[in-house]
């Protein structure tokens, strides 16, 4: 009889398939005590019908398409099965056609719905990796729910439990479209979870005097660190960007005469287009501190021959080639890092951080969520609620009362 056993953070469980003249034993790897008792009442059926010779040509179907039980050990012991013919026979497997399959699909359920979105290619890259050890070790995709469980177990020792969920998702989705193409019967992936990572760290808020004090360092580590420093630190406390809007940012984004900067869809000289995260424009009215800084860096920039359509240049780019292309995020980040360390501040502070702290103080100056969620770019106000865990509750709330 079938049998379940608990190994480790998983659920064995063993099965036996009854052969003229022998037996074969089996077993089975589940995450959940649920799933592995509704898996044994199942192979309890294979055990019976093996031992009897008596089954229903679906069942057997399901069993081999499910790999509980091998073609020819089903011919061997179901004779009428063996008669028939065996199983109906499968669209062939094609993995370029399964590829392209998933990126229709990938596009069609995006909001921006643009291959050339780096969330996109990211999306897609996280994707071939999957397929790639498709072909490697499923070419037929005759794989198990076992069989993923054991590829997800190989990896987490080198991957972060947010890679580990992405891929499995990954691979639900490609083996969805498999389905839908009749490359397989069902998506064994659907039986199989890994549980969902949780954010353990929270996002690092800045004081008041951590703030004066990175707006006057990144001035002075301009020269031998990187010349977009001191803007970068500016469009993260004034103006909330994300990394990537920094990197992205261009001089006709700001009306200096409304002290407006619109952050809107870019494409560079070079011909590659950038469109915000969940394709949502904004317009932000900013402080008059960073319009003046604003002029004078263009001006500074002008004058270095460094000018360029991209606000965020490296102080010794001065190569004309390089002046047409955003800055990588990490050409960003390293000084960044760089400048944390050397100037003795908490080194958990990171460019996101001046984000963190942009929405913060928007919240404590009792500026409406639905106001700082439009301003943030964020598609839901949960989002934007997240940023309240900083914001120490009031210890007499009443005495706000207008009455």
């Amino acid at each position: 009889m079938a049998s379940i056993k608990k190994t480790g953070s998983y659920y064995r469980v063993s099965y036996s398939v009854a052969l003229p003249g022998r037996k074969k034993y089996r077993s089975r790897y589940l995450r959940t005590r649920q799933a592995a008792g509704d898996l044994k009442r199942q192979l309890e059926r294979l055990e019976e019908a093996t031992r009897t010779g008596v089954a229903s040509s679906d069942q057997i179907d399901e069993w081999v398409s499910r790999d509980w039980l091998k073609a020819e050990e089903a011919q061997e012991t179901f004779r009428a099965w063996r008669e028939a013919g065996g199983p109906a026979m499968r669209q062939a497997v094609d993995l370029a056609a399964l590829r392209a399959a998933y990126e229709d699909y990938a596009l069609t359920h995006s909001k921006a719905g643009d291959a050339g979105r780096k969330s996109h290619r990211n999306h897609m890259g996280l994707a071939d990796s999957v397929l790639r050890w498709l072909k490697e070790t499923h070419p037929r995709l005759d794989l198990t729910e076992s069989d993923i469980t054991m590829w997800l177990e190989s990896q987490r020792s080198s991957y972060s439990p947010w890679t580990l969920h992405h891929k499995l998702t990954k691979l639900r989705l490609l083996l969805d479209q498999a389905v839908r193409l009749h490359m397989l019967a069902e998506n064994p992936a659907r039986q199989v979870s890994v549980p969902t990572p949780r954010r353990t760290q929270t996002r690092r808020v800045l004081s008041l005097e951590e703030v004066n004090h990175l707006l006057e360092a990144s001035l002075r580590y301009r020269k031998p660190l990187s010349g977009a420093l001191p803007m970068v630190v500016r469009l993260g406390l004034y103006a909330g960007l994300r990394n990537e809007e920094m990197c992205w940012c261009q001089w006709q984004w700001m009306d200096l005469e409304r002290r407006v900067l619109s952050v809107q869809a870019t494409v560079s000289p070079t011909g590659q287009r950038w469109i915000p995260k969940d394709a949502e424009c904004r317009a932000l009215d900013v402080k008059s501190s960073l319009v003046g800084f604003w002029v004078s860096e263009r001006q500074r920039q002008a004058d270095a021959g460094l000018l360029g359509p991209f606000v965020l240049v490296a102080g010794s780019c001065k190569q004309p080639q390089y002046r047409g292309r955003p800055l990588s995020f990490g050409s960003l980040q390293r000084p960044f890092t760089n400048m944390i360390r050397q100037e003795g501040m908490d080194p958990s502070i990171t460019i996101y951080s001046l984000r963190h702290t942009y929405a913060t103080m928007l919240l404590r100056a009792g500026v409406d969520p639905a106001t700082v969620m439009a301003r943030m770019g964020h598609s839901r106000l949960d989002t934007t609620l997240h940023y309240l865990h900083a914001i120490q509750p009031e210890a007499h709330p009443t005495d706000a009362l207008a009455y």
